[in-house]
């Protein structure tokens, strides 16, 4: 495996709520740090994946669901009104799809979006990443209006989405639904060389838990720093 450098030193921004979700939901936090990229590499994450998989294997989603620190995103979203089994929280469904069957499997997408995935599955904290040339002027976190379009990463059209769904956005267009599902809009490339690197906190979820899942993901995305670069 390539071996790491030291891990960049980085201080995670708050990234703002809006009036309605500062009142409402005063323990959500978004952290957020601002990346760039010239050259990557490919790294295997085998041996990280194949060490989870022996915690995991075998259980069922309620199981991953119910776990202690999957517990607190599931409540949330079903505080929220989702319905988890429908709309399971994004580290419980990936830990779902690759960790519990009897071969492990993480899906190879690119290398910045595998080191954060493989981040999120090590912390267990709900991680994202987006293309920051994608991103168009400040970040928040608010909650939808009723009839917005979304068009979700791997969906073949856009949804409109319901009144009151807590969602990141930008000044132009919804990135994300918080915690569940991010936007086609921001997907990263092979083109992609900043990318804005998000962790989400909720009720029952520690800043400092929220942080270490932050500064894994960036330590993970070190690995892929081409050594030359």
């Amino acid at each position: 495996m390539t071996q790491s450098r030291p891990t960049m030193t980085v201080n995670p921004l708050t990234i703002s709520n809006s009036e309605t979700v500062a009142k409402r939901f005063p323990g959500v936090h978004v952290l957020g740090v601002k990346l760039s990229f010239e050259t990557l590499t490919n790294v295997s994450w085998e041996a990280e994946i194949e060490q989870l998989h022996q915690r995991w294997i075998g259980k069922s989603r309620s199981d991953v669901l119910n776990s202690v620190k999957q517990q607190p995103y599931a409540e949330f979203m079903t505080a929220l009104g989702l319905k988890v089994k429908k709309n399971p929280p994004s580290v419980a469904n990936l830990i779902t799809r690759c960790l519990t069957n009897e071969a492990p499997r993480l899906p190879r997408i690119n290398p910045i979006v595998d080191a954060v995935n493989v981040a999120a599955l090590q912390t267990e904290v709900s991680l994202g990443v987006f293309d920051a040339a994608c991103v168009e002027g400040e970040l928040q976190l608010s909650f939808s209006r009723a009839g917005e379009s979304f068009l979700g990463l791997g969906a073949e059209k856009a949804e409109e989405l319901a009144d009151g769904l807590m969602v990141l956005r930008d000044q132009k267009k919804i990135l994300s639904i918080f915690s569940v599902r991010d936007s086609q809009a921001q997907a990263i490339s092979e083109k992609t060389k900043t990318v804005w690197l998000l962790a989400c906190q909720v009720p029952g979820v520690s800043r400092d838990d929220t942080v270490t899942g932050l500064m894994r993901a960036v330590h993970n995305l070190e690995m892929i720093r081409d050594k030359h670069d």
